[in-house]
Formats: C-alpha cells, sequence, structure tokens
C-alpha cells in the first residue's frame, strides 16, 4: 500500500509514537495526521518528523467523542520512557500501579470529516482504544470515506476485548470499502 501512495494522498497515523511509521507514510504521501497523546512521546515525535512540511502533529488521543482522558502509563514508564511508552493506553485498567496522565481526545468520525475529502491510509496502533473507534466509525457513511485501514488489535494483552474483536473481524471481512486489515504489523 506505501508504494500506492501519491503526493496527492492523505494518511491518518493514529497512535503515532516517535514517529517511525509517520515518517515512512510522509516519504510517500502527500500529507500525514500522526496523533499521540503521551507528552513525553510527543516531543520526541515533534523532534523526529515535526520539521517536515507534509507532517501535521497533534498532541492528542483518538476516541469516540472530543473532551479529556486520563492515560494509563505502565509502571516502567519512569524508568523506560521510550520502551514503556507503546504501552500507554486511554483504556481503564484495573492495576494500580500505573500512572496516568491527563490527555486531549478527539473524536476520529468528526476529525475525519472535518478532513472533507478522501483518507488513502488509516494506521491505527491506540492500545485497546481502536475497538471503541472502530464500532463507531464502521457503523457511520463516513466509512466509505477511507481507502484502507491498518489496525494492530490487542487481545491478546487485553482478554476483555476479545469478543468484541471477534465481532469486529466477522464485520470488517464482508466490506467493500474501507479495506480493513486488523492483523498489522
Amino acid at each position: 500500500m506505501l508504494n500506492e501512495l501519491t503526493p496527492a494522498s492523505l494518511c491518518l497515523d493514529l497512535g503515532a509514537n516517535v514517529g517511525e511509521f509517520t515518517e515512512k507514510l510522509a516519504a510517500k504521501a502527500g500529507h500525514v495526521h500522526a496523533f499521540e497523546p503521551d507528552p513525553w512521546t510527543f516531543e520526541r515525535l515533534k523532534e523526529r518528523v515535526g520539521s517536515l512540511p507534509n507532517v501535521t502533529l497533534h498532541q492528542a488521543a483518538i476516541g469516540v467523542k472530543d473532551g479529556t482522558i486520563a492515560l494509563r502509563r505502565p509502571p516502567e514508564f519512569a524508568t523506560d520512557p521510550e520502551q514503556a511508552s507503546v504501552g500507554c493506553s486511554i483504556v481503564a485498567g484495573v492495576d494500580d500501579n500505573w500512572s496516568t496522565v491527563e490527555v486531549k481526545v478527539v473524536d476520529f468520525s468528526a476529525f475525519v470529516e472535518s478532513l472533507n475529502r478522501t483518507v488513502d491510509i488509516v494506521k491505527m496502533d491506540i492500545e485497546g482504544a481502536e475497538v471503541d473507534v472502530l464500532e463507531h466509525f464502521l457503523e457511520s457513511p463516513l466509512r466509505d470515506t477511507v481507502g484502507a485501514m491498518f489496525v494492530e488489535t490487542h487481545e491478546v494483552n487485553m482478554p476483555e476485548l476479545r469478543d468484541r474483536i471477534s465481532k469486529l473481524r466477522r464485520s470488517v471481512s464482508a466490506l467493500r470499502k474501507p479495506v480493513i486489515n486488523l492483523d498489522w504489523p
């Protein structure tokens, strides 16, 4: 799919982390919107891709409505934030030893609608929140404005999501558009 991107392509990197995939998208696409909620990680993202003229950075999580929410950080974030940053999540958990930081949340469907154009690729790695976002988005006529979605699901680490992700897998297999890969990466 990356090879099919052109200077006219628009991509979204949801859960951009430090920008490795944002950088790859920006090398091919005309424009990339990259979302990363964690303040520490967002600074690394900004250092890596913030100067690219075709990248817009958003220090925000993606959800089903605008607002703020507690972003949960794993306990090891204090000693190894780069490694632990990939596990930060807005999905509520039961672990008392996780720290939190308040972050902005952007409504995914509303954001896609505000673009007023086709989105070629959406990469979504949002640590469990993808289930709510996809369930909501796939019920919307906006889904026809997205070409392809590459989604990392987290049922291995979040078994409480297994049934919902199984249902999503059945739903997306019947869709013509967008093409959705729930086994990324």
